[in-house]
């Protein structure tokens, strides 16, 4: 484990004196316990640390801002996914951060991390796309006190019996619902398991018959699993889906490989086999702007069946 001896070191504010990049790689992106170590961080180090938005921030600005330093204060820049970046920016980027020296730390995250390597002020963590049970609990101890992690662990064990292995981010969620819950594990399993930690396979293999336009096979399926999850799950699921798909079909019209692999994580093993040279960039574009409208009129008191539309513009 050795990702969770490198996270563990991170929290000694002594471990940054030497460290001008922090890069998490891996292939996936975990959001949530991104999101949770960032703040975990800021508990324990006495830097400022500021988040930034790449795709919105002027890069001159932002570059005069990191190679300079007020007093010789160092901060540390949070400058998040780097692969998810229009690819100029992208590429501008990882190059910069890749040879990055100071004055400050930046941490990044991206799939590309062979040239971060190469520096010998930055360290790399390579954090896994599964976590065994005992891999969960060292990484949520890392996030909450040990109490805390004694109220998890009932529910946490009776889930890994069930599943054998959770995906990074489902691991640190399933401690967060188990921290509410503590000792009511039966009704978890019951109730919330399938939210959670969703069928996999089922889902994908409905999410390959909408890419396939197999309606029939498609709304069969879908009659067995639309019950199992609320609307908003159903919007960020299809978002995910159609934002990685938009991507994948065109990395491979430009023969652009390498990016096209590290998309297409999550995406139906039909989809990248085949079935992309069948679906429109467009038509992707045009569903997952549909599936933006849909969530605004939800939210605003529209119907939950106002997902249909989407169906049969894909279908």
């Amino acid at each position: 484990m050795k990702f969770i001896k490198e996270l563990s070191q991170q929290l000694e504010p002594s471990w940054w004196a030497s460290k001008s990049v922090l890069c998490f790689s891996g292939p996936a992106y975990p959001l949530l316990f991104l999101t949770a170590w960032q703040q975990r961080l800021r508990s324990v180090l006495s830097q400022r640390f500021i988040v930034c938005d790449l795709e919105k921030q002027d890069v001159s600005a932002l570059k005069n801002s990191l190679g300079t330093s007020f007093l010789g204060e160092s901060c540390i820049y949070y400058l998040g996914d780097l692969s998810q970046l229009p690819a100029k920016k992208r590429d501008l980027w990882e190059q910069y951060c890749a040879n990055y020296r100071g004055p400050h730390c930046l941490i990044v995250c991206t799939g590309k991390d062979k040239a971060f390597k190469k520096n010998d002020a930055a360290v790399v963590v390579e954090l896994p796309e599964w976590l065994n049970q005992q891999e969960c609990f060292e990484m949520l101890g890392l996030c909450m006190s040990s109490v805390e992690l004694a109220r998890c662990k009932p529910l946490v064990t009776a889930v890994f019996k069930r599943q054998g292995r959770v995906q990074f981010d489902q691991g640190y969620w399933l401690g967060f619902y188990a921290r509410l819950m503590g000792n009511q594990v039966d009704e978890f399993m019951r109730t919330w398991l399938e939210l959670i930690i969703p069928n996999e396979a089922s889902l994908f293999e409905l999410s390959g018959a909408l890419f396939a336009g197999k309606r029939e096979e498609f709304f069969k399926k879908y009659q067995t699993l639309k019950d199992l999850y609320p609307l908003p799950f159903w919007i960020t699921f299809w978002s995910e889906q159609l934002f990685r798909a938009t991507y994948f079909s065109q990395y491979r019209k430009d023969s652009r490989l390498q990016e096209a692999k590290q998309i297409s994580f999550r995406l139906p093993f039909s989809f990248i086999q085949k079935d992309w040279r069948s679906m429109s960039p467009e038509k992707l574009k045009a569903g997952h702007e549909l599936l933006y409208e849909i969530d605004y009129s939800f939210k605003n008191g529209g119907s939950d069946t106002l997902l249909e539309n989407f169906y049969f513009h894909m279908l």
